[in-house]
């Protein structure tokens, strides 16, 4: 039996920060950061320390990761 990882895309966020992202993903804020500065996923840069994700960059990420977003 094989599952299917499948995200609605309602249940994305238009904008998160790398903390509310690292929630909403499950995972740590420093796996968020390793993400982003491995091109994995993008996302708009403010000053050096802020970032944000938009809900278009972190779609990119689920699919490229074998989401499917319905």
């Amino acid at each position: 039996m094989e599952f299917e990882l499948s995200v609605k895309e309602s249940s994305i966020a238009e904008y998160y920060d790398a903390n509310s992202l690292a929630v909403a993903l499950k995972i740590s804020r420093s796996m968020v950061y390793y993400l982003r500065d491995n091109d994995k996923i993008k996302c708009i840069r403010i000053g050096k320390a802020k970032s944000i994700f938009t809900k278009e960059n972190v779609i990119e990420y689920l699919i490229s990761e074998g989401y499917k977003i319905k």
